[in-house]
């Protein structure tokens, strides 16, 4: 729709090398599971951090998640060493399967680190807890925090969840942790909002709970898209690390096996939806179709962004909709987009000096 634009450039790459993972999350997302097989080759991993770190000079962090990415073992120490190469920031994402007490979690952090993790971050809450324990989390957590890491946990957030925030805030080892230790900074507590994925099953939620998580209610544009280089284990560049993506064929750019990283990131500014997700976000988009037609319901009740995400792309009337009326908005939105770019590359170019 769009052949010429001012384009962006990714802060951040995030890698999902495998969707295989110790546990089974009944919303997993990704329907991550142990039986899950498949996974990125080593070379070609490496391949993909020299192409992103050669191509794209803004790149600052590099994440790898999954799946369980601690399952890729010494390649992993390998990866994160090939991201330091670049100086790049370096994040993990992982269920702490592994820290089964402190010297195991010291054994699996010590090569990452020296390879050059920046930043743990561990998942727990009513799900995860049926395949990891808690006290693995907390044995995660407090070992990279007092081996130097920024380590953050997230919990899995819903009113019906048994296993709270507060209660890991307030478990008797971590308390002791952020009341005594010289590094109780290190750690990190968030709660994040848990969806389902099945149509007969629902979470609510405490307004606070998605606020934290960072899901504010108000209409703004997706913070993900364009900023965010995504590879899944099939090796297909994703425009976002949204949880629903594998939901959303739109967002699947092409494959790194037959196409080249820059060309499939550069391609995504020819999409007029891409941008104006950047620009408004999704629950905009499908707040402007309400008013379009009459058929579609605008409730304001979207807890999360990546829900709306999936209903303007799958939804058959929101979708018809919105390819009739579109062009009402492209000059509109291509205007503030050229404004939050110019505001996006100064404020990037002040933090770069």
């Amino acid at each position: 729709m769009v052949n010429t634009i001012d384009t962006l450039e990714p802060t951040t790459m995030t890698i999902l090398p495998t969707y295989q993972c110790t546990a089974a999350c009944k919303e997993c997302c990704f329907e991550c599971n142990q039986h899950r097989s498949g996974r990125i080759p080593l070379p070609n991993l490496l391949s993909y951090i020299d192409d992103a770190c050669r191509s794209f000079d803004n790149l600052q962090m590099i994440v790898f998640s999954g799946g369980e990415c601690f399952l890729l073992g010494d390649d992993l120490v390998s990866a994160v060493q090939k991201a330091n190469y670049y100086k790049k920031k370096v994040r993990c994402v992982s269920n702490a399967y592994w820290a089964i007490n402190k010297k195991a979690a010291m054994a699996r952090l010590e090569p990452l680190i020296e390879a050059g993790l920046n930043e743990l971050n561990l998942s727990t809450g009513d799900e995860h807890q049926e395949w990891v324990s808690i006290k693995n989390v907390i044995n995660a957590a407090i070992t990279g925090a007092e081996l130097g890491i920024q380590v953050v946990i997230t919990v899995e957030g819903s009113k019906e969840a048994r296993f709270k925030y507060q209660e890991l805030i307030n478990h008797p080892e971590l308390k002791v942790f952020f009341e005594n230790s010289p590094v109780n900074n290190n750690i990190k507590v968030i709660e994040n909002v848990w969806i389902s994925f099945h149509e007969n099953k629902s979470f609510t939620y405490n307004e606070n709970a998605y606020r934290t998580a960072g899901t504010v209610k108000k209409l703004e544009g997706c913070s993900n898209i364009f900023n965010n280089i995504v590879i899944n284990p099939r090796e297909e560049m994703i425009s976002c690390c949204g949880l629903t993506f594998e939901h959303i064929p739109e967002l699947h750019n092409g494959s790194l096996k037959t196409e080249k990283m820059k060309e499939l990131y550069f391609r995504q500014f020819s999409d007029f939806m891409k941008i104006w997700i950047w620009v408004d976000g999704p629950e905009s988009i499908l707040y402007f179709a309400s008013q379009k037609n009459k058929e579609i319901i605008y409730t304001g009740e979207y807890v999360h962004p990546c829900q709306t995400c999936v209903l303007i792309h799958n939804d058959k009337k929101v979708k018809e909709t919105l390819l009739r009326y579109y062009h009402e908005k492209v000059n509109d939105i291509l205007f503030r987009y050229t404004l939050k770019k110019g505001m996006n590359d100064s404020i990037f170019s002040t933090f770069s000096k």
